[in-house]
């Protein structure tokens, strides 16, 4: 049996990565009875699998897990079991069976949607006008970095679906629509990163903190949630 289960994972566990992340939910399961089926070979490991792998110090919600059963379980009885098993800061919100053989939320991902709030070191420049320049450009070149690879330069405009800008309390929140899943997507830092460079280094971004509030497949230019 194939579920979909959509979660939250809140402020007290947001610096736990996402390998441990993996963890917590496999011992939920085991704790809550849930009878996962396993891989086959030499080191076997239970079928679940993430949506989209989340950065550590990030929050979200309606975020996706896939898993499947040995045997089959009661949607909303999972909900319950599992949720006492987990630790706080983790919630599942709800679980519905897919269609045996299926796509994966993990292949259906192509875009994701983010809040990102941050204090800002020059209050005189607008966000607005800023936002209004990025999306203005045809070509918003950053610089890549990966471990173990050289450097190489992306133009992260086409990655960009949505994005807007204003001020806060004393801060600036963005709010972004970003492909995402593959090769063809960009981190929400990423373009903060280059906003920040248009604005003339106005931003504090090692302040910043993000929240993912979805996950889209796409159609063409149309945007489907995947839970």
């Amino acid at each position: 049996m194939r579920l979909r289960l959509v979660f939250e994972k809140g402020d007290p566990v947001r610096f736990i990565s996402h390998l441990d992340t993996m963890r917590t939910f496999a011992r939920a399961f085991r704790r809550a009875g849930v009878p996962l089926s396993f891989s086959q070979g030499f080191n076997p490991h239970p079928k679940m699998s993430f949506a989209l792998p989340l950065a550590v110090g990030a929050t979200s919600s309606n975020d996706v897990l896939d898993i499947e059963t040995e045997a089959p379980v009661e949607p909303q009885r999972i909900v319950v079991d599992v949720n006492g098993s987990l630790p706080a800061g983790f919630r599942v919100v709800s679980a519905r069976r897919m269609e045996d053989g299926g796509p994966s939320a993990m292949s259906e991902v192509g875009a994701a949607a983010y809040r990102s709030n941050l204090p800002t070191t020059n209050s005189m420049v607008d966000a607005g006008v800023v936002v209004d320049r990025f999306l203005c450009s045809r070509n918003v070149p950053i610089e890549r970095r990966r471990e173990g690879k050289p450097t190489h330069t992306v133009d992260i405009r086409p990655l960009v679906l949505r994005l807007n800008g204003r001020g806060d309390d004393g801060g600036i929140v963005f709010d972004m629509v970003l492909r995402a899943g593959g090769s063809a997507g960009v981190r929400p830092d990423e373009v903060l990163r280059a906003i920040d460079s248009m604005g003339g280094l106005w931003l504090d971004l090692p302040g910043a903190r993000y929240h993912r509030s979805g996950l889209f497949r796409m159609d063409g230019e149309r945007m489907y949630p995947i839970l």
